[in-house]
């Protein structure tokens, strides 16, 4: 085989071993310069590109050219830019570039990120992958630190894959190459990512429910399968590809919280229907009749009126004709702060609590509110 061939077929085997991020990179506009007395000369673009690959893959390039060549092998990185490819003129003609006032009328527009200091272009700090205060407050606990790192690890190796309409991203990837990036060994990678069949729906499988930690790492797993190729005849598995979960699931106990609302919700809507004027006056479920005569010094009730809104005359709670009236006409949607925003919600949040009787769910009906300000707010009435 030539040189080329040779660094050809290494750099196919290398891509898999790395992220497509890493091989775009460092690698991918390398080439092959020589092949001779078991060395192979390898042409990289600049001294920076070269320090890199001297000091982070070497070992690997050079186990990856064993298998290749069938024996060992000496690699050199030496800098040797690729000769600029000629491209085809795309500048108008004097007379197509100006208009007749003078005008530059040339379309032609190339934007490239720029770095003020050799620090910042090694950090790249407009590479980022971010992560929630919910993920590490509520899941990290939950998935326990291998699991949790291992999820951060996939959404960032996903970061460039389009976005599906289930909120996932379809990333390929190895067991070596996580066991790497982890620090760990690809027998870990394996325990961690141990699945079964998917039913009715082959090849793709899930993981394996063996306990709550991996039952919670499913969630951000919905499917993966493995990655084969055929050579020579002969199947064999190249790696996993996965569908990762690039939003928060809701925790277990605010998946309930959040069932236990929509359905009070639900039940408010099926109570108050149009036209229904027998209905239409009735207390939120759980709250008493609006013609309830107040109890001496239940001064609670008394004041569980919103702002802004006319005094009912029969105590009680809030009626929901008077909830939906002050959140349409007396809530400021134009606030960014979250705390103006949670002070807003207050009455709100007050008004709710008294017309569901329920005093215990404070905290979820803000996340709610919060969640709905300030497009959706109509959905919470």
């Amino acid at each position: 085989m030539t040189a080329d061939q040779i660094w050809q077929q290494a750099l196919g085997e290398l891509r898999l071993q790395m992220t497509r991020a890493t091989f775009d990179t460092w690698l991918a506009n390398t080439r092959a310069i020589v092949f001779e007395n078991s060395t192979l000369t390898i042409g990289v673009a600049n001294s920076f590109v070269k320090d890199w690959l001297d000091n982070r893959v070497l070992p690997t390039v050079k186990r990856t050219l064993v298998g290749i060549v069938g024996q060992p092998v000496e690699v050199q990185f030496v800098v040797a830019p690729q000769a600029p490819q000629p491209r085809p003129s795309t500048a108008p003609s004097p007379e197509r570039a100006l208009t007749t006032a003078g005008e530059d009328t040339t379309d032609g527009l190339e934007v490239r990120p720029i770095y003020l200091s050799p620090r910042s272009a090694i950090v790249q700090p407009d590479r980022q992958i971010a992560a929630t205060i919910y993920f590490l407050d509520q899941w990290l606990p939950r998935l326990g630190a291998l699991r949790w790192a291992l999820v951060l690890l996939l959404r960032r190796l996903c970061r460039e894959a389009p976005l599906n309409p289930d909120g996932t991203r379809r990333m390929e990837t190895s067991r070596r190459e996580l066991a790497n990036l982890l620090g760990v060994s690809t027998d870990t990678i394996s325990r961690l990512l141990k699945s079964t069949p998917l039913e009715g729906h082959p090849p793709w499988r899930v993981i394996s429910p063996e306990n709550k930690q991996a039952k919670y790492l499913a969630l951000f797993i919905p499917r993966l399968r493995y990655r084969a190729e055929c050579v020579n005849g002969v199947t064999r598995r190249t790696g996993l590809v996965l569908d990762v979960l690039v939003e928060d699931p809701l925790t277990p106990d605010d998946n309930t919280l959040l069932d236990r609302f929509m359905a009070s919700a639900k039940q408010q809507n099926a109570t108050l229907r149009p036209g229904d004027a027998k209905m239409q006056n009735a207390a939120l479920p759980g709250a008493k009749q609006q013609n309830a005569a107040l109890r001496p010094g239940d001064a609670k009730t008394q004041n569980a009126a919103l702002p802004g809104a006319k005094q009912q005359d029969t105590a009680g709670n809030v009626n929901i004709n008077e909830l939906t009236k002050y959140m349409k006409k007396e809530i400021n949607r134009c606030l960014t702060s979250k705390r103006r925003i949670r002070a807003e919600l207050k009455p709100v949040v007050a008004a709710t609590e008294d017309a569901l009787d329920d005093h215990h769910s404070t905290a979820m009906f803000y996340k709610v509110l919060m969640a709905l300000y300030p497009d959706h707010l109509d959905l919470f009435t």
